[in-house]
């Protein structure tokens, strides 16, 4: 949506929509499939001294669009690529001007116009490019049956994380991972599954270690509605070992919607220590949107710590598309508004979207970006994050 001429922020603010039933624009082979079974967290690793040797498309319908768990199983990676624009032409494509928000000047608006507004970004989210664009084929390769959670769900061959120092006798190189740019920022992020696995938690830590990260932001609990998420691939006290990597817990502050834990980083291969901040949201209800203010206050804890470091964060929830997309977007967009003054939705998520399949997976995702970009260029950059 463009702004009018007098360039003063306009506050969208869409309230929740009641989901209707609509027909499915799914491939019948993305469809939901059924659960796998996974070990328990506490019955996956053993605490262990630091200095031991080495042990051991979316529908319409909110629930059906959640990626369903399964064994992933071989798929025709170039049968389900469709051909999409990079950028499609979208008539309506909301900015946010910004230029004046320093002055917290706020056009209110009327019930009408913000149930407008709200039926313009649902009808703009239905005509961003969904499925598979390009060629996903590494992830279908025998060896990797068994690293993929959710069928339907792979990364692209040409962006996804290639794990080093990987042989036929070890875990290969495949991780289900892909590289994602931020706003002016190359390969800004890692999105990534959620370790469920023994050997999956294993490959991520090689992940997080090659690719010398220094951040990663969980955004999902452990188990949700009864149902594991996520393994718990860190220690709560003390250390554990994956592989060549031993992990220990340094400090844990918990907060009313998020958790920061500091942790130590070593491979049994180098004397060198490395420190990564793990920032856990768990103020995001399943199949729904968080509170505004607690998620604003998380991204911007999170920034406060990773603004100005090199290397990849590594953004996970469970597939790694849904929760993920929106961070990625949220972030990358307020980046954008900050410098622009205008924050461009349509062409950030397109352009995500050609690096992995279907981010951001629903109309409460895309409508809750809204509604935090929003707020956040409203009230503007909090004093505590400024260094």
């Amino acid at each position: 949506m463009h702004m009018n001429d007098s360039s003063k922020y306009v506050n969208l603010s869409f309230e929740k929509e009641e989901t209707v039933d609509e027909p499915s624009r799914k491939n019948p082979e993305e469809r939901a499939f059924g659960g796998i079974q996974s070990k328990s967290p506490r019955d996956v690793y053993t605490t262990v001294n630091k200095k031991s040797a080495r042990g051991g498309s979316r529908d319409r319908d909110l629930k059906r669009e959640v990626p369903q768990e399964t064994d992933d199983e071989d798929h025709n990676a170039i049968a389900l690529v469709v051909q999409v624009e990079d950028t499609p032409d979208v008539p309506g494509r909301n900015y946010y001007n910004t230029y004046d928000a320093g002055h917290r000047q706020v056009i209110p608006l009327s019930q009408p116009q913000i149930d407008e507004q709200m039926k313009s970004a649902v009808e703009e989210f239905y005509r961003l490019p969904e499925g598979f664009v390009h060629s996903y084929s590494e992830s279908q390769h025998p060896r990797n049956k068994g690293k993929n959670r959710f069928k339907g769900y792979y990364p692209y061959d040409y962006n996804r994380v290639v794990l080093h120092d990987g042989s036929e006798s070890t875990r290969g190189d495949y991780i289900n991972a892909s590289y994602i740019d931020g706003y002016k920022a190359e390969k800004r992020y890692i999105a990534a599954q959620g370790p469920y696995r023994p050997e999956v938690v294993v490959d991520f830590w090689r992940m997080i270690y090659q690719e010398h990260c220094a951040t990663v932001v969980m955004l999902t609990e452990l188990v949700e509605t009864g149902k594991m998420k996520c393994l718990q691939y860190w220690p709560k006290q003390g250390s554990l070992q994956f592989g060549d990597i031993t992990v220990t817990m340094e400090t844990e502050a918990r907060l009313a919607n998020y958790k920061i834990t500091r942790l130590s980083l070593q491979n049994e291969k180098e004397a060198k220590v490395r420190h990564l901040n793990h920032f856990q949201f768990k103020g995001w209800p399943d199949n729904d949107a968080p509170d505004t203010s607690a998620f604003l206050e998380f991204m911007w804890r999170v920034k406060g710590t990773s603004g100005g470091l090199e290397h990849p964060i590594v953004i996970h929830c469970s597939a790694g598309v849904g929760r993920t997309g929106t961070y990625i977007a949220i972030e990358s967009l307020v980046d954008q508004a900050a410098v622009e003054g205008k924050a461009d939705v349509v062409s950030f998520i397109s352009s995500m979207r050609g690096q992995r399949k279907n981010m951001i997976q629903n109309k409460e995702q895309y409508m809750f970006l809204h509604q935090v970009v929003d707020m956040a260029v409203s009230e503007g950059t909090p004093h505590w994050t400024r260094t």
